[in-house]
C-alpha cells in the first residue's frame, strides 16, 4: 500500500525543544517548507501501517526503459526531448508541480551519466549503464532536496537509495536490454 512519497514529506529535527537533555523539535516539513504537525504515518492510520508499506520514495523507474531504448536506437537529443516531456507532463497530470524540480534534477543527472557511459562503453552494457543512471538519479534528487530544504540531514537517506538504485537500475536495465534484443530499429515507426 503506497501511502505517501518520501520526496514529498521529510521528517526533520530542528533544535527547538528539549528531550532527554537534547534540544530537538520533530515536525514534518513538505518540500516547499510548510510545517505539518502530523507525521506521514498519519496518512495510513499510524501504528502498524508503517510496517505494511514498502520503503517510501523508492520507485521502480520503468520509464527509464524508454530513455535507455532511445539512447540505444535514436540520438541523445531524441532521448532528452522525451525525458523532458515525460517529466513535464507527469508533473502536470498528477498535479504535483512541487515534485517537478526533483524529477527534473534527478532525470538530468541520470541522463548525463547515461549519455557519457553510452559513449565510453558502447551499447553492450545497458544494465550497467542503467544502474549508474539510477544512482545518479537518486544523487540528483538528494542534491535538490538539500537545496530546497536547506539541510544536509537528508543525506541519511542516501545509503538506502544507493541499494535501491542498484536493484531497480539493474531491473530496468535488463528490461531495456531484452527490449533492444527483441525489437529492431526498423520495427519502430518513430525512428528514422
Amino acid at each position: 500500500m503506497f501511502c505517501y512519497n518520501a520526496v514529498s514529506f521529510v521528517k526533520l529535527c530542528r533544535p527547538i525543544g528539549r528531550r532527554n537533555g537534547v534540544l530537538y523539535e520533530s515536525k514534518t516539513y513538505d518540500v516547499s517548507g510548510n510545517v505539518h504537525d502530523h507525521c506521514p504515518d498519519d496518512f495510513c492510520g499510524g501504528g502498524n501501517a508503517a510496517a505494511a508499506r514498502p520503503i517510501p520514495g523508492i520507485k521502480l523507474g520503468l520509464a527509464n526503459v524508454v530513455t535507455l531504448w532511445l539512447l540505444y536506437y535514436a540520438t541523445w537529443k531524441d532521448a532528452l526531448c522525451v525525458l523532458l516531456m515525460r517529466i513535464l507532463i507527469a508533473s502536470m497530470v498528477t498535479g504535483q508541480m512541487v515534485s517537478f524540480s526533483y524529477s527534473l534534477c534527478g532525470g538530468l543527472f541520470c541522463f548525463v551519466a547515461m549519455v557519457l557511459l553510452f559513449r565510453l562503453l558502447g551499447k553492450k552494457h545497458i544494465p550497467f549503464i542503467s544502474v549508474i543512471g539510477a544512482l545518479f538519479h537518486n544523487l540528483g534528487q538528494i542534491c535538490i532536496a538539500m537545496v530546497i530544504l536547506r539541510s544536509a540531514s537528508i543525506l541519511v537517506y542516501l545509503p538506502m537509495l544507493t541499494i535501491s538504485g542498484i536493484l531497480t537500475g539493474a531491473f530496468t536495465g535488463l528490461c531495456a536490454w531484452f527490449a533492444s534484443r527483441r525489437l529492431r530499429k526498423d520495427q519502430v515507426w518513430f525512428i528514422r
